[in-house]
């Protein structure tokens, strides 16, 4: 059976085709004696299975070739209590990617918890050493050991992509960030026990901050909105690992999110993802593991001819309605 088009009236219908149409080929396999025996050919289920995988594909070729509405998210805990409301609503698919390391682990990306602890108001010891096996980040912190309280709130909504910062603890923030960043995953852990540590800090997650649970993911899954994609396992920069480590991450957390939704993951997202944060060889892997398609993280329009293993894919900030309407113009005119 193929498919070359394929229209959606709603995507949780389609989903739900798909759904049934998995479910029956999986009963069917202990029983596919008695259906040759009937008459059916010995090729019935697995002919089954492509015909769903064909329904699944041309649902990926509708969205990528009619720019239907659609989101890329990734998986945090406001992900389920505010994303998920608003995709229902306006009924927009999205298609949340997921570093499965992380799942259960409630605990925050190292941006947030450097957020937590750097820009949180108060005092932090004069000076900061955290050693590494690839280098050392150090400073006396001086004047900048005190943060009132008015600078926080004056400043909640800097982000680490503006060109300037508006206070020396930004400035702090964001060179810290540029050191953890590149880190491999072990020296990254390393590096923020060290800096909790030093701050006194626990490493409790905050509840808006964390990380999704097992049940959590499938609960974004079940509505027919949501699929979801792999964001590797630890979210580093592939760019900078071995081709087997690259493996590693991108294999693995596309296994372990199958064993969590019990269904393929198709979709996956490079961490970071700009064109330094990953390469032609790591979207080569990224197809081997399995998967159909791969986004990015530059604003690019998206068209029939866009290459699947380097969609585009738009970072949205807490921006206002107009701010985000202006870049989105801008992003579609690029």
């Amino acid at each position: 059976m193929h498919i070359d088009k394929f229209w959606m009236p709603r995507k949780r219908a389609v989903q739900a085709i798909i759904d049934s149409g998995r479910a029956f080929a999986r009963d069917a396999e202990a029983l596919k004696r008695q259906f040759i025996d009937h008459g059916l050919p010995e090729t019935f289920i697995d002919d089954l299975n492509r015909a769903v995988h064909d329904v699944e594909r041309a649902m990926l070729d509708q969205s990528v070739s009619r720019g239907s509405r659609a989101a890329a998210i990734a998986g945090f805990n406001d992900t389920l209590n505010e994303a998920l409301t608003l995709l229902e609503r306006f009924e927009v698919s999205a298609t949340v990617f997921i570093a499965a390391h992380f799942v259960d682990r409630k605990q925050e990306f190292f941006w947030d918890e450097l957020e937590r602890i750097l820009l949180s108001p108060g005092r932090l010891p004069p000076r900061i050493r955290i050693v590494v096996a690839s280098g050392t980040f150090e400073l006396d912190l001086q004047e900048i050991a005190d943060y009132p309280e008015t600078e926080q709130r004056r400043y909640r909504h800097w982000s680490v992509l503006e060109q300037k910062a508006p206070t020396p603890r930004q400035s702090l923030y964001r060179n810290f960030c540029c050191f953890v960043r590149d880190l491999t995953p072990c020296e990254r852990e390393d590096a923020l026990s060290q800096l909790r540590a030093w701050a006194s800090t626990p490493a409790d997650a905050r509840d808006s901050h964390r990380t999704l649970t097992s049940p959590e993911v499938r609960q974004l899954q079940d509505g027919g909105l949501i699929e979801i994609g792999a964001h590797t396992l630890t979210h580093p920069v592939l760019s900078r690992l071995r081709a087997d480590e690259q493996r590693l991450e991108i294999a693995g957390s596309r296994e372990k999110l199958e064993a969590i939704v019990s269904r393929p993951v198709h979709s996956f997202s490079y961490p970071f993802g700009s064109p330094d944060d990953y390469t032609e060889d790591t979207a080569r892997i990224v197809r081997e593991a399995g998967f159909e398609c791969a986004c990015s993280n530059f604003c690019r329009r998206v068209s029939s001819k866009t290459h699947r293993f380097h969609l585009p894919r738009m970072l949205v900030r807490d921006w206002n309605g107009r701010e985000f309407e202006e870049r989105l113009t801008a992003c579609f005119r690029a």
